[in-house]
């Protein structure tokens, strides 16, 4: 009903106001919120959302009820702060996240790949078999996403590093990315992998590249 709808949209406009100033005064209010996580776009959800990801930073255990439906809507950003406190929590949308990684959004590819590569931290087996889903973004147009994929597969290489060792070729490449991320996350992923035939360009880049952290 149209009243409901008002109502809805009033409450959830409040929630987010309280919420934007103490984060933990709507962790109460959650599972109400939740109820508002529907497929069909609102205004009441949309602002229950901007709620759920204002909790999440301060207060990731109240959101992680939620998680299953904030990836059937795919809502990256609140899912990411969950899942870096909990990376099981998201293991099961693992298949839903990875049909993600081809989006026309950069920012959609980068924050579903610094997902998995969240999960990957505590959970690295459940995402070594994706390595060849992910490898292409090793070279996405974007540099966020370029890094985030390398911090993945340097998560992966530390427990199985047979899945990364197919792509040290395009690892070396980012050895040389204009983003100092993606070199910092490529030399772990080459060391991690035991890349013998990324010797010479890693010792380049001990003597030569800009950034301390890459050298070091």
């Amino acid at each position: 009903p149209a009243d409901s709808r008002l109502v809805a949209s009033a409450a959830t406009r409040l929630l987010v106001r309280v919420a934007e100033h103490d984060p933990g005064a709507v962790v109460d209010a959650m599972s109400a919120v939740g109820a508002l996580l529907e497929p069909t776009p609102t205004r009441a959800r949309r602002q229950a959302l901007a709620t759920v990801g204002l909790v999440a930073k301060t207060h990731p255990d109240a959101v992680r009820p939620l998680v299953p439906q904030l990836c059937s809507l795919l809502e990256t950003a609140a899912l990411g702060r969950v899942t870096a406190a909990y990376q099981a929590a998201a293991t099961p949308a693992v298949p839903t996240l990875l049909a993600q990684l081809t989006a026309d959004s950069p920012e959609l590819r980068a924050n579903t790949v610094g997902i998995l590569g969240d999960i990957a931290t505590e959970y690295p087996t459940d995402i070594a078999p994706y390595t060849d889903e992910l490898a292409g973004l090793l070279s996405d147009s974007d540099p966020t996403v370029r890094s985030n994929t390398a911090g993945a597969f340097a998560r992966i290489a530390a427990v199985r590093p047979r899945h990364v060792t197919p792509f040290v070729d395009a690892l070396i490449d980012l050895l040389d990315d204009s983003w100092t991320r993606s070199r910092v996350h490529a030399c772990w992923a080459l060391g991690r992998c035991d890349a013998a035939a990324a010797a010479g360009a890693l010792a380049e880049r001990r003597h030569t590249d800009p950034q301390k952290s890459v050298r070091q």
